[in-house]
């Protein structure tokens, strides 16, 4: 969660470079093509980090009364919004991951190939 010196901006900004550093091998054109990616990746990160601290202050669940006056109990809305977020994060993750993995293999490095 950024801190009173940080903000989220600079919160992010250090994400985004975090992510950059991982690809810095990759082609320009690459860079280019995925930078929005990147951008949402870190914003992402960021966020997910706010909503866990406000879950964890907060709790996951918050009382209430409906209009017949019974007490209710229903998910915090920060909950809700960091399960989505989570998956789609995990999603973009995933997906850098693959183009990580894929930088790490050799087309050459398979015996069979080589028979």
């Amino acid at each position: 969660m950024p801190t009173k010196k940080n903000t989220k901006e600079q919160e992010i900004a250090k994400e985004y470079k975090k992510i950059l550093e991982i690809f810095k091998s990759k082609e320009d054109e690459f860079l280019k093509l995925n930078d929005e990616l990147f951008k949402r990746a870190a914003f992402m990160a960021i966020t997910l980090k706010e909503m866990e601290g406000i879950i964890n202050r907060e709790g996951t669940v918050r009382q209430g009364t409906n209009g017949n006056g019974f007490t209710t109990y229903s998910e915090h809305p920060a909950q809700k919004s960091y399960n989505t977020m989570m998956k789609n994060y995990s999603g973009v993750m995933s997906k850098l991951n693959s183009f990580v993995d894929s930088s790490n293999k050799t087309d050459s490095g398979d015996e069979f190939d080589e028979f």
